[in-house]
C-alpha cells in the first residue's frame, strides 16, 4: 500500500495549522486484519521514546487519513521553539 498521500496530508496539516514545515519522519504501518486494515501512526516530535501513536481500523487509507486529520485538530498539540528548531522550520513565504 502506498502511504504517500497520507504522509503528505499530514505534512499539508502542518502547514496550514502551524504555518511550519515539519521535517520530521513519522511511521504509519499497517497490517490486514480479515475484513479492514489495523492502521497505527507514530510522530515523536521531541520524545523520541515516547512517540504519540494513533491507531484505528478501516478499509481504506484515505479513511484512516481523515480520522487522523480530525485527531491532530482536536489535540492541537502546541508549538515551541525547540519543536521548531528541532522538526519544523517556520514556512517563509518568498
Amino acid at each position: 500500500m502506498d502511504t504517500t498521500l497520507f504522509k503528505n496530508t499530514i505534512k499539508q496539516f502542518y502547514r496550514d495549522v502551524y504555518k511550519v514545515e515539519y521535517l520530521s519522519d513519522f511511521d504509519i504501518t499497517y497490517e490486514w486484519d480479515g475484513d479492514v486494515y489495523r492502521f497505527v501512526f507514530q510522530f515523536r516530535l521531541n520524545q523520541e521514546d515516547k512517540p504519540i501513536t494513533i491507531s484505528a481500523q478501516f478499509s481504506t487509507i484515505e479513511e484512516f487519513t481523515d480520522y487522523v486529520i480530525n485527531e491532530l485538530k482536536q489535540r492541537r498539540l502546541p508549538i515551541v521553539d525547540y519543536f521548531y528548531l528541532v522538526h519544523a522550520q517556520e514556512k517563509v513565504n518568498a
